[in-house]
């Protein structure tokens, strides 16, 4: 009692304070792309500029377009405007890919595009696919989302006219063949560990290709 200091005992002190978490860094969003010659590379996804025409891309309300197609063009006039599907994300470092889908169409009447269909407070997975018949415009599109009880599922669209609705709920596709597959612990397309090399070995290698450059 008189070695701890206090009048309780030990037994009778606040606990101790949990350790405090370690402080994180900032995260950054990197895409995977593939140039017009082929080339393909990963990239800070902040960097990237949807081509989105800027009278739609100015609806957006500072969230970021992670994905756009056209799903058709309606003629005005004699002037072909396409309409536009979108996904946006409206807040960084989440582990989805966007929160909102909607499609754009252009009103002949007044001149300006408006919205015919929008889903809000998603959890959302690309790719967005759109499928459809060619030539003859899109007829629908999917996506990966998880739903309000955590299970996550791929919601297929139907598109009657440029309206969508909700048709289908079915188990998510299997993961595309690019992206690393981990079983215990280890790639599945990791290279199998190769043995050590002794340092006899070693310098016979080294001697080997040394020869090999000597020679005439």
């Amino acid at each position: 009692m008189a070695l701890s200091g206090h009048p309780g005992g030990l037994s009778s002190l606040p606990p101790a304070p949990p350790p405090a978490a370690p402080a994180t860094g900032p995260v950054d969003d990197w895409s995977l792309i593939r140039s017009k010659d082929g080339r393909a590379g990963w990239v800070l996804t902040r960097m990237l500029l949807m081509a989105i025409p800027d009278e739609v891309a100015q609806y957006a309300e500072r969230a970021r377009i992670s994905a756009y197609f056209s799903l058709g063009r309606i003629d005005d006039k004699g002037t072909s405007k396409p309409v536009w599907l979108w996904a946006t994300l409206s807040q960084p470092g989440v582990d989805y890919d966007f929160d909102c889908l909607r499609i754009f169409t252009w009103s002949t009447r007044r001149r300006r595009y408006e919205t015919s269909f929008i889903e809000r407070n998603l959890q959302g997975y690309l790719p967005l696919l759109v499928y459809g018949e060619p030539g003859r415009g899109a007829k629908g599109f999917k996506v990966v989302v998880t739903e309000k009880t955590g299970e996550r599922v791929e919601r297929d669209y139907i598109l009657n006219g440029f309206r969508a609705r909700l048709a289908a709920r079915r188990p998510p596709p299997p993961r595309p063949q690019w992206l690393t597959q981990v079983r215990s612990g280890k790639a599945d397309d990791a290279p199998p560990e190769q043995p050590e090399m002794s340092w006899g070995d070693r310098l016979r290698s080294l001697w080997e290709s040394v020869r090999r450059r000597l020679r005439p």
